[in-house]
């Protein structure tokens, strides 16, 4: 008895056709039997699935495709393993082909145990600098002197200007109408001659009341246009004019 893929290629075969040509007629017939009545090998079925147009009397009356000559079925492994005689090989090589270990190196460890006094080499030479490293460092300690020198200055410019700005603001201090300064001092001189026995600092320290009671400019813009604007007539104990106060 044949399988049907045998039966199938022993008649593809003998009619001198192909597989994709008798499968191509399929869809002219519906049934197997209009397929084996026209010479057919296949057909389309209801639900339009290609199908063998072969009867399992066919497949019978088929011979089975003779097996070569020769062919021997091939012998069963033995269930039992059959022990060798010679001695089992070690998985472990050798010891002339492994590499020797490296021996610990007497320098350099950092479990080496020095003398006293004695200091290790290595720190030694990392300690060292170049020149340009030396050079290096000296500019730059220069370099933070300077800065140190010129947060210094800039701290006594910001308490002059603070120092300023306070005997501004008290110079700007108003009297209410219709009542007299009060002032710390007898006024016993006026106008150049007071200027002549006081500083610039307490001309800043007098209110605008105070200074005009002593004949002088309110402020010192006030002064502009008037005579206290020549400095070498008009000018306080420490040199300084309304003008000019450079010096």
């Amino acid at each position: 008895m044949a399988t049907l893929k045998e039966y199938l290629n022993a008649k593809i075969k003998s009619k001198g056709s192909s597989f994709s040509k008798e499968k191509a007629r399929a869809k002219d017939y519906k049934s197997i039997s209009a397929a084996k009545s026209a010479g057919a090998l296949y057909y389309t079925n209801k639900a339009g699935k290609v199908m063998a147009a072969v009867f399992a009397e066919d497949l019978k009356a088929s011979p089975a495709k003779p097996k070569p000559k020769g062919a021997t079925r091939p012998k069963a492994r033995p269930k039992t393993l059959v022990k060798s005689s010679a001695p089992a090989k070690s998985g472990r090589p050798k010891a002339s082909t492994l590499r020797a270990k490296p021996k610990p190196s007497s320098t350099g460890s950092r479990k080496t145990v020095l003398t006293k006094g004695q200091k290790p080499k290595i720190l030694a030479t990392l300690n060292k600098k170049t020149a340009n490293e030396r050079a290096v460092d000296a500019e730059i300690a220069a370099n933070n002197k300077k800065i140190a020198a010129n947060d210094k200055k800039l701290a006594a410019n910001r308490k002059k200007i603070v120092d300023n700005s306070s005997a501004n603001k008290s110079r700007k201090t108003r009297v209410t109408k219709g009542e007299k300064p009060k002032f710390p001092f007898t006024i016993k001189l006026t106008g150049a001659a007071w200027m002549k026995k006081h500083t610039f600092a307490d001309y800043m320290n007098l209110t605008k009341a105070e200074a005009k009671a002593l004949g002088l400019p309110q402020t010192r813009l006030a002064a502009v246009g008037t005579k206290f604007m020549d400095a070498s007539k008009y000018k306080f104990k420490d040199g300084k004019g309304f003008i000019n106060i450079s010096k």
